[in-house]
């Protein structure tokens, strides 16, 4: 692996991540245009610590609220209660079909169809949120609306769905607005990257894969951290005012020119 590969598989994860469009998928298609060896799941992992990095720094505020409030009676103590009880399903399900996952859909035509099916969820989202049905903020979130986003998150084990895309709509789904279904969105990937860390670097003990990569991880991890800031301060921006359409476009379009790359 290069520097450069390093800086661009960098760039794609830290962009990909929070903007709905899956980076795990991204990261999959990016390599299959430039013909790269995959490094392994290993090096995802550390791409995702990066953007671990972002959602802490821009989230910053939040959690230390949440924190220093985490043992008196009030909104705070909730949303933790419901953050805890939205990452409970991927933590359970992920090592259990992780492996089989790895196997199996890291190919260019999985991605592309999850790519796809996932921006119809966006579709159908959007035309379920249009309803006049009163909006909720996540201060009237309930924990079968934590539960059922926790739920989705599993789905985006698979690469192509987006962890993001997946939260955002299944709170859509669930009346919450969009801006709020975002912010529960990104508060939610601290606490699912970080067990996906603390679970990939068990793995890292006594792997020979990554001797001699470390230099490339470091700059690796630090873009995705840089980029994923800047996503989510933009995403954020964006979503108080657009629709999920936009990006329902982008993964159609996207997954049916792969599907015909790889037929022609």
């Amino acid at each position: 692996m290069s520097i450069i590969q390093a800086i661009i598989l960098g760039i794609v994860q830290g962009a990909s991540e929070f903007i709905p469009i899956s980076s795990s998928g991204h990261l999959v298609l990016v390599r299959e245009i430039f013909h790269w060896e995959d490094p392994g799941v290993i090096f995802d992992i550390f791409l995702h610590l990066g953007t671990l990095i972002a959602v802490l720094i821009y989230f910053r505020k939040d959690w230390l609220k949440i924190i220093s409030n985490l043992f008196s009676k009030g909104g705070d103590r909730r949303m933790f209660i419901y953050l805890v009880i939205a990452v409970i399903p991927v933590f359970i399900i992920g090592p259990l079909v992780n492996n089989y996952i790895e196997k199996t859909f890291r190919d260019v035509l999985w991605v592309s169809a999850f790519l796809i099916l996932t921006g119809f969820a966006f579709l159908c989202a959007e035309k379920y949120h249009s309803y006049k049905i009163e909006k909720k903020t996540l201060e009237k979130m309930t924990w079968r609306d934590a539960l059922i986003i926790g739920l989705a998150q599993t789905l985006a084990l698979m690469p192509g769905v987006s962890r993001s895309g997946a939260t955002i709509a299944a709170g859509m789904f669930r009346s919450l607005k969009r801006t709020e279904a975002t912010r529960f969105s990104f508060l939610l990937a601290t606490l699912a990257i970080t067990g996906a860390g603390v679970f990939g670097s068990l793995q890292t003990i006594g792997n020979q894969y990554i001797n001699g990569y470390w230099i490339e991880i470091i700059i690796g991890t630090t873009v995705s951290a840089i980029v994923g800031y800047l996503s989510i301060k933009y995403l954020m921006k964006f979503l108080a005012s657009h629709r999920l359409y936009i990006f329902a476009i982008y993964r159609f379009g996207l997954g049916i020119i792969f599907i015909i790359i790889q037929w022609l």
